[in-house]
């Protein structure tokens, strides 16, 4: 366990010094600030991701549903930066890095068998962020889920719960503390 953490820690900083994408802060519009960001990023959500269809030449098409808005609006705001990184999403998912898939390990009641995991490297405002998405697939196909800084504390995050889980213990907390965003 140990040297699959190490691997992944190590990745963090080896796949991100060359941002595969930038952004200039504006694509949600001019003058945001924390308090108008999160009604931008909503309509720019409905207007041009909410609807469509992109296809990643990892696992196919993806569709962006409302279910994806409730998901990702939940902590926006108060967080600026992620906020401005939604207009990232299709790039990360067509040129990104893709991290494989887990099955859901729990019944879950809306229908969600697996998740499939995507990275890349962006540049936002001369800022250095690991942009991860999360598609989630059900019986009808699979759909944007989530959008997030440091994948690849998720990625360990999730190995200690399932190695946990084998061993019959409860999850650990430590990480969730635990979020370095700026790289």
């Amino acid at each position: 366990m140990r040297k699959e953490l190490e691997g992944i820690e190590n990745t963090l900083y080896q796949n991100t010094m060359i941002p595969l994408i930038t952004l200039n802060g504006t694509e949600l519009g001019q003058n945001l600030s924390l308090e108008n960001a999160f009604t931008a990023a909503h309509a720019y959500y409905k207007s041009v991701l909410q609807g469509s269809t992109i296809v990643s030449q990892h696992i196919g098409e993806i569709r962006f549903t409302g279910k994806g808005w409730q998901k990702l609006k939940n902590g926006l705001k108060v967080d600026f930066e992620r906020t401005l990184l939604i207009p990232a999403i299709t790039d990360v998912l067509q040129k990104g890095e893709y991290l494989g898939q887990a099955q859901s390990d729990e019944i879950r009641t809306d229908a969600i068998t697996a998740f499939h995991y995507f990275s890349a490297p962006v540049m936002l405002e001369q800022q250095y962020f690991e942009v991860g998405v999360t598609i989630a697939e059900d019986n009808r196909g699979r759909l944007f889920y989530n959008m997030n800084q440091n994948p690849h504390r998720l990625q360990i995050k999730r190995l200690q719960r399932n190695q946990g889980k084998a061993l019959g213990l409860e999850p650990t907390r430590f990480l969730h503390r635990d979020n370095p965003r700026k790289i």
